[in-house]
């Protein structure tokens, strides 16, 4: 196989002599004048294109087999005035420009004055040499032009010859080979979320850059998972076709991974290109998962009536937030919603309060209250779920009791009674619990002038020396009511005292009552 190689340079004369001609359009037109001194003869081309309306123009390129200006390297051209009036000055213009891809170094160029011309000034400033106008140029670069202009006047009708006798000096920089030195560069970023909840999508972005200055071709990455992350296909690895990079560009790609098991992860990935070049980089991230616990209490008995109030305790045990956690109290059947705190509402037969999100290590605590009428065995359970956590329940139960609350009536009807009358004394048992009262006992105490004459209700009478003593009523329902009459004859007048005496099953203390009545003579 061949080499490629440049040649930086193309030949040019050392020193050229412009001859330029101030003739009509037409005779510009292929003329030829030369300097045999010069390397080769010079081509004279007038463009009628070129030609403006009040000047006249021609140009001189090199090499000198360019037949347009485009095509040389060193383009000389001249524009001077149609026609001026003696003795008012006017300007000309001579164009150097480098049409080369290279510096010209150490341009001269020398513009003779025509004999009838008288010379005034010039720019840039040259140097005067007798009827020479020297002008000198370190260099031109690629591309650049630089622009002379001659001002002066001439003295008389006639011609004023500026196309002739203009000489180019220039010498060429060194020539210089340059083999350019590039080197691809494949920089490679991976970017994804410190960490995140078990069973979330991952987010992870990666970036590949050619930051160097040739190209990357046929980049690649095939990356295999390690057990807990799948690809959100539930794939175990996948393949990105890159592709190429150019100096300077990027690449992203977002893909999605889905983890299964918590833990703390590092995914060493490695990106690989044409010619042995790699670039890696490392994902790392932590799977983390809320754990919630719940304590739930209520007290353990309460009375028919009283409020039962239930305390429950939600927390995250867990290392990851615990986010939309609702904490669910399912309410026993028969009782009776009261309040809730916490923003707790009822719903159906349920106390729902929407906690959000509990932080690890982080506990709310809410308070519900119900109430029942009913002698039961309230049942309650509260439920907390949460993103990614398992529900945990705690269960409160709670014993409802009735109780026997017995409330003792003693009055008499005939107070004040003479003696000998009778007096009727109405004794009244009242069960104003929850609970059924049993073995209810009545039994009365009579005083001295009081003598027993008869008695009437739920239960027989039996006497005892100066007590009347009642057999065992079984049951007094709550909300029930016991009466009994009992009639005593007044034998002796005085303030008496009347007594009634109640025990039941569920007293621990008998209930006692007096009643005073006046016997009178």
């Amino acid at each position: 196989m061949k080499s490629k190689t440049s040649r930086p340079w193309t030949y040019l004369p050392k020193v050229a002599v412009l001859c330029f001609s101030l003739l009509s359009p037409i005779a510009l037109m292929g003329q030829l004048v030369g300097d045999d001194s010069a390397s080769g003869s010079s081509q004279v081309i007038s463009s009628p294109e070129s030609i403006q309306q009040n000047t006249n123009s021609d140009w001189q390129g090199f090499p000198l087999t360019a037949n347009t200006p485009e095509e040389t390297m060193i383009l000389v051209s001249k524009e001077v005035p149609r026609e001026v009036r003696p003795g008012i000055e006017y300007t000309y213009k001579i164009m150097v420009t480098n049409n080369s891809s290279f510096q010209i170094d150490k341009v001269v160029l020398t513009e003779r004055i025509p004999s009838n011309f008288s010379y005034s000034s010039a720019s840039p400033e040259p140097e005067v040499r007798d009827a020479f106008l020297r002008f000198e140029f370190d260099a031109l670069a690629p591309r650049q032009v630089e622009v002379i202009t001659v001002t002066g006047s001439t003295a008389g009708p006639g011609e004023v010859n500026h196309m002739n006798d203009t000489n180019l000096d220039f010498g060429i920089g060194p020539l210089t080979s340059i083999t350019s030195v590039v080197e691809p560069k494949l920089g490679f970023i991976v970017e994804a979320p410190a960490d995140s909840i078990i069973g979330d999508v991952v987010p992870v972005k990666l970036t590949f850059r050619n930051s160097g200055s040739a190209p990357v071709y046929d980049a690649y990455l095939s990356q295999v998972l390690p057990d807990g992350l799948l690809t959100d296909d539930n794939q175990d690895r996948f393949d990105l076709n890159i592709g190429n990079l150019f100096p300077g560009d990027i690449k992203i790609f977002d893909i999605a991974l889905l983890s299964t098991s918590t833990g703390s992860y590092q995914v060493d990935m490695l990106a690989t290109a044409r010619d042995g070049i790699t670039a890696n980089a490392v994902l790392e991230t932590d799977v983390l998962k809320p754990s919630l616990s719940i304590v739930a209490q209520a007290p353990t008995m309460r009375f028919v009536g009283n409020t039962i109030v239930s305390e429950i305790a939600v927390t995250n045990n867990g290392d990851g937030q615990a986010r939309n956690t609702v904490l669910t109290q399912y309410l026993a059947a028969g009782t009776e919603f009261r309040t809730a705190d916490e923003g707790g509402a009822l719903q159906d037969n349920t106390v729902v309060w929407n906690i959000g999100s509990l932080l690890p290590g982080e506990t709310k605590n809410v308070t519900s209250r119900v109430a029942t009428d009913n002698i039961m065995t309230v049942r309650t359970s509260a439920v907390a779920d949460a993103h990614a956590a398992d529900s945990v329940e705690g269960i409160m139960v709670t014993d409802v009791q009735g109780v026997a609350a017995i409330k003792l009536r003693l009055g008499d009807i005939n107070d004040p009674v003479p003696v000998g009358d009778n007096e009727v004394y109405v004794v009244q048992v009242d069960n104003q619990g929850s609970l059924a009262g049993t073995g209810i006992r009545l039994k009365c105490i009579l005083e001295e002038g009081m003598e027993y004459v008869s008695a009437s209700g739920p239960a027989e009478a039996m006497v005892e020396g100066n007590t009347v003593v009642f057999d065992s009523v079984p049951v007094l329902a709550p909300g029930a009511v016991a009466e009994w009459r009992i009639v005593i004859k007044a034998r002796k007048a005085g303030d008496v005292r009347f007594t009634a005496v109640v025990e039941t099953d569920q007293l621990t203390e008998p209930v006692e009552e007096n009643e005073a009545t006046n016997f009178y003579n």
